[in-house]
């Protein structure tokens, strides 16, 4: 077969593979498979059932969206989150030796993530609740005296919260366990923020525990089952505390930990709860990486997943944590029987569904969803290079080669450094619809992947080493690799661009400021004024970061000022090309708007897009097309 390379189509004909959801024994997997319709830019998840020695079989309709499957105890039955359009999403119950799927719950404001209780006739789930009257009259507006009135792309001002309710399949019976809570849940999404005890008898959850105009802290609360007053977990110090689990044995509850919410620099420490004598301790003795997600096993151990050096790796937490396997990524771990189920990725292959043993070993491939597509694609070569970069530290960068049938534009190839946000975050070795380095190597351009100072997944000095310093290591960071690659003869330094995202537009726009010998700039939803951003919907640690404030006198002014690309615009004259979605509320889209007029008064070329219904990212098939097509035609306008 002839391949050819991936156009930015491909990537949403590419069905997308979530966290698998394996029976309690091991032998059958429901995986969410969402796939995307360009003529109507909507997109449908639907479940799948894997049983041995059969094909997989799809057992919800396309009809609507069926998303966080999870099995009852026996493994005859399965809930199950449904979303019809233009109506809230509501808890199905499916039988898996035949029938139809039912409707469990009819909440006026939407219902999710449901988990068993150990009866396996009762079940929870979160559903939205009115906690305010609705505003009479017909005025139209937004009020807020609390300290998070917005986040990402919606205001939080309508009074709905989460609750946690238990009722039977059975009947119509339903209790809310938490009826006078007005404290949010995570507003991003608020399913994993509870669990329910090995014997059903409580329930622990995760919300905001701060008084409304303070700053946000999370906090812990127990509940039990029968109903009763929430109690809180008391905590030494002021720590955020987030995702807790219950051991197997209900004598302790895991969850993650940061002790200086004001920083989000600061790392993660997974820690455990005894429910007898109360007290907390560290799960890890040393351990200088961050814990991305963490689960039990069968077995009664932890296992967590932590960025390591540009990828993702699976861990058997201990006093000294042991990692047992590495992947490009690794998401959604499962456990069942003696087995772990996860989701992963890479930059050359898309996600899929893997198994192994308790001990890293035994990896199978459970799925190929995605297999069909992808043999007629040609991805390119992905090398994963280290090089000496500020402060001589040793820094990573992935590179990505054009792949075979790409374009020829010479013996030297023109270079796209693609910068990623955070800047606390890194560019991994993952597979994603939104900046996807095959994509745009597939149009002839090397693409450099560089894990500058502050990511993650290189110890926590290495990520806290630019905290109020943005512009400073990972600047340099940057021009070193340019270097480097320019000096190995593989990049012809007359056709180089530079392009980020979030922190990563920050830093194309602070080297645009710095420097000319880039031949251009795309810049999405990136921050250019470090002032302005105190705009963003959780601005609590923004001072830390940033560098400085604006009330305590000149020397905090002058510290927010030294890193403000806007205060360094006399120097931008590289033509740059400027994307935003329109409900970002994360960083404004005023900041794409004063670095438009500013440039364009300044008679540097400049091109504005702006997506009316976005946010923070990209997330519709006909806009993401789109998005492509304008950072392909600036890239092929000025280096092409």
């Amino acid at each position: 077969m002839v391949k050819r390379p991936i156009q930015p189509a491909d990537l949403w004909e590419i069905p997308s593979v979530g966290a698998p959801a394996p029976s309690p024994d091991g032998t059958r997997l429901v995986v969410p498979v969402t796939t995307h319709d360009m003529e109507t830019n909507e997109s449908t998840t639907r479940l799948w059932l894997h049983e041995e020695g059969r094909k997989p079989r799809a057992i919800t309709s396309e009809a609507a969206s069926a998303s966080g499957p999870v099995w009852s105890p026996d493994g005859t039955r399965l809930l199950f989150v449904r979303k019809e359009k233009d109506a809230n999403a509501q808890i199905y119950l499916l039988p898996l030796d035949g029938g139809e799927a039912q409707a469990v719950t009819h909440e006026e404001h939407g219902a999710c993530d449901p988990r068993w209780l150990p009866d396996g006739e009762r079940f929870a789930y979160l559903g939205s609740v009115r906690m305010e009257p609705e505003p009479e009259g017909d005025a139209v507006f937004y009020a807020s005296e609390e300290r998070m009135p917005r986040f990402w792309d919606r205001w939080l001002t309508d009074g709905l919260r989460w609750h946690i309710f238990v009722k039977s399949v059975e009947d119509a019976e339903t209790l809310d366990l938490t009826p006078r809570l007005k404290a949010h849940f995570p507003p991003m999404d608020p399913s994993g923020s509870y669990d329910i005890a090995p014997d059903g008898k409580e329930i622990v959850y995760g919300c905001v525990r701060s008084k409304p105009r303070a700053a946000v802290r999370w906090g812990l609360f127990r509940v039990p089952v029968k109903g009763g007053r929430p109690a809180p977990i008391e905590l030494e110090g002021d720590p955020n505390a987030s995702t807790p689990r219950y051991s197997p044995n209900g004598k302790s509850i895991l969850f993650g930990r940061v002790d200086d919410p004001g920083s989000w620099a600061r790392p993660t420490v997974l820690a455990r709860y005894d429910r007898g004598n109360h007290k907390v301790r560290d799960v890890a003795r040393v351990w200088d990486l961050d814990p991305l997600s963490w689960t039990y096993g069968s077995d009664g151990k932890i296992y967590a997943t932590a960025d390591v050096q540009g990828h993702t790796a699976l861990f058997r937490m201990g006093a000294w944590p042991e990692e047992i396997w590495r992947g490009g990524s690794v998401s959604g771990v499962r456990h069942a029987g003696d087995r772990l189920y996860f989701s992963s990725a890479s930059l050359k292959k898309p996600p899929e569904v893997y198994s192994c043993d308790r001990r890293g070993r035994d990896v199978q491939k459970e799925t190929s969803f995605t297999a069909k597509i992808m043999r007629g694609l040609a991805v390119g070569r992905v090398e994963d290079i280290t090089f000496l970069g500020a402060a001589k530290d040793k820094v990573q960068m992935f590179v990505v080669h054009p792949p075979i049938g790409a374009p020829k534009r010479g013996r030297k190839l023109p270079l796209v450094h693609l910068i990623h946000g955070g800047p606390h975050n890194n560019f991994g070795d993952v597979w994603h619809p939104r900046w996807n380095a095959q994509a745009f190597a597939a149009k002839g351009y090397m693409c450099a992947l560089v894990n500058f100072h502050g990511s993650t997944g290189w110890g926590h000095k290495f990520t806290r080493s630019i905290v109020g310093e943005w512009g400073d290591k990972p600047y340099e960071d940057i021009m070193r690799a340019t270097d480097w690659l320019i000096e190995r003869r593989d990049v012809d330094e007359t056709r180089m661009a530079a392009s980020g995202g979030s922190y990563g537009g920050y830093m194309a726009s602070w080297i645009a400021s710095q420097t000319r010998r880039f031949q251009c700039i795309v810049n999405h939803a990136g921050v250019c004024d470090l002032q302005a951003q105190f705009a963003c919907e959780i601005p609590q640690a923004w001072a830390n970061s940033a560098g400085g404030d604006l009330w305590n006198g000149p020397e905090a002014q002058a510290g927010l000022d030294r890193y403000n690309p806007l205060r360094h615009v006399g120097g931008m004259k590289t033509p740059m090309l400027i994307l935003h979605g329109e409900k970002d509320y994360r960083v404004p889209y005023t900041q794409a708007l004063q670095l438009y007029n500013i440039l364009q008064m300044r008679k540097v070329p400049t091109r504005i897009v702006v997506y009316p219904d976005e946010n923070h990212w990209i997330l519709q098939p006909a806009n993401s097309l789109h998005w492509y097509s304008e950072f392909h035609g600036w890239l092929e306008k000025y280096i092409g």
